[in-house]
């Protein structure tokens, strides 16, 4: 997340124009660093609920957001505890995959860095910018008067949407996945179906999630749209199995780990 704040254009961030410190920096973003390096200063048993309600009710997880508005009169979390945990996991999910098929301890270190820093902060950037800009260019609707206050959707908020999907993302993708790793390494159609099932159900589980994040703001129409791609997924999920051999997850596990074809 920080990555994607810190190369995000400032015209562009909700924020800009806002008052700064001596050097100049956003106040808002030192902040956010200074409370992630202190365990004390994160609420790390509320984003573990979170977490858990992402599995079981996404819908309280947006209705938090909606609470937090009217407390502190902003949609997203001021506290990283959330991408704490998450980067934590993802660091603990390559090292038990590294560990698993037997990788260099050097494999394994810069692949957990990897997804940590560039994978998880290039997705972050990218997703939420997307979601950012098609909120505010196409789903809020222009004032129907000159003197009405447009209500733009937060980027901070957005980018807090993709984390939750991410999350639900994640716990299919990898730790599911590890979990059955024994029958997806494995050579044939089932073993390609569950992988290809696995990855399916966590991009359907992404975009779920992200609908019920937006689904609670007033200021968004047809937050439906983020439910369009589940057809696609599922569609290509069952053209990908039937008619091909491509396996998801020996496609990731090529790619991330140096494995025998």
């Amino acid at each position: 997340v920080t990555v994607s704040v810190l190369y995000w254009p400032r015209q562009m961030l909700p924020g800009f124009g806002a008052k700064a410190g001596p050097s100049g920096a956003s106040v808002r973003l030192p902040e956010f660093l200074r409370r992630a390096l202190r365990s004390d200063q994160m609420e790390l048993d509320n984003a573990l609920t979170q977490m858990w309600y992402l599995l079981t009710q996404p819908s309280l997880v947006a209705k938090m957001a909606k609470a937090r508005k009217m407390t502190k009169n902003h949609y997203h979390r001021d506290d990283p505890a959330f991408v704490v945990l998450q980067l934590l996991f993802i660091a603990a999910s390559a090292v038990a995959f590294g560990f698993a098929l037997q990788a260099p301890l050097l494999r394994i270190v810069s692949t957990a860095l990897f997804a940590m820093l560039l994978t998880y902060g290039f997705a972050t950037a990218l997703f939420s910018g997307a979601t950012w800009l098609l909120c505010n260019r196409v789903l809020v609707p222009l004032p129907l008067t000159p003197h009405e206050v447009r209500r733009d959707v937060e980027w901070q908020y957005c980018v807090d949407v993709h984390c939750n999907a991410y999350f639900a993302f994640f716990m299919y993708a990898d730790v599911l996945h590890f979990i059955l790793l024994p029958l997806t390494i494995r050579s044939g159609f089932g073993a390609q179906l569950i992988g290809n099932v696995l990855f399916a159900a966590g991009a359907i589980a992404y975009f779920y999630v992200t609908f019920r994040g937006f689904v609670e703001l007033p200021n968004v129409d047809r937050p439906q749209v983020f439910l369009y791609p589940v057809v696609a997924v599922a569609t290509l999920c069952v053209l990908a199995t039937v008619t091909t051999h491509i396996n998801m997850s020996h496609a990731m596990l090529h790619h991330a780990w140096p494995l025998e074809a």
